[in-house]
């Protein structure tokens, strides 16, 4: 994911890291509460989605 997000700033894109872990429980309150987005792989898109809490 680290190798996504140096891609997007070799594009000029501008942006701050604000936490990086390996526990995307503790990303998703703030990406769905919409303070801010994360980068992860298709399960976590899943999660975020609401697959995985009983949404479409």
């Amino acid at each position: 994911m680290r190798a996504y997000v140096d891609a997007v700033r070799e594009q000029g894109i501008e942006l701050t890291v604000a936490a990086e872990t390996e526990h995307r429980v503790s990303l998703m309150p703030p990406v769905l509460a919409g303070v801010g987005l994360a980068v992860g792989s298709e399960s976590f898109h899943r999660i975020g989605a609401g697959e995985c809490r009983g949404g479409a």
